[in-house]
């Protein structure tokens, strides 16, 4: 398989039906195609289940992407104030489980629907939304694309609204 810095894990075992089968090689890669990080680090954990061995060269490319994975702290910083100020704004009255499990859910939901619909292409919030709890999971989602869990928010809310 080719990384996106040009090293190549290049054969590893594919089961290709039963486990009563031999193992087949075959290539695993992108060459061209068009797949994402997720791809390529599962086609690398398939390579290392399989016994591969890496060069030098394959590991420091293999930790350079590892390291690509952790996307800058300003996209978790923006995503994170905006949480504090969802809560700030409509779920005030509330205790921060309750407001994590409030934003958790609107957040999913929101996810499912408005943002799968299209709106995940506009380029500025949609007007509809302006002024609600949507706003906010439109702005988080463009801030950072996954969605964090009730008790993630909890913990979050716990340490920044001391």
């Amino acid at each position: 398989m080719t990384l996106s810095h040009g090293t190549s894990l290049r054969r590893v075992p594919r089961d290709k039906g039963g486990s009563d089968q031999k193992p087949r090689i075959g290539p695993v890669g992108t060459n061209g195609t068009s797949w994402d990080k997720r791809d390529e680090f599962e086609a690398i954990a398939r390579a290392l289940d399989a016994g591969a061995q890496l060069s030098d060269q394959e590991r420091r490319a293999v930790a350079e992407a590892l390291r690509a994975l952790v996307l800058p702290a300003a996209r978790h910083a923006e995503r994170d104030a905006l949480i504090v100020d969802c809560r700030r704004r409509f779920f005030a009255d509330r205790r921060d489980r309750a407001a994590a499990h409030e934003i958790a859910i609107g957040w999913a939901r929101y996810e499912g629907s408005g943002w799968r619909s299209g709106e995940r292409a506009a380029d500025r919030c949609p007007e509809r939304l302006i002024g609600t709890p949507k706003e906010f999971y439109w702005r988080m989602l463009r801030a950072f694309p996954q969605r964090l869990g009730a008790e993630s928010i909890r913990k979050l809310l716990a340490a920044t609204m001391r």
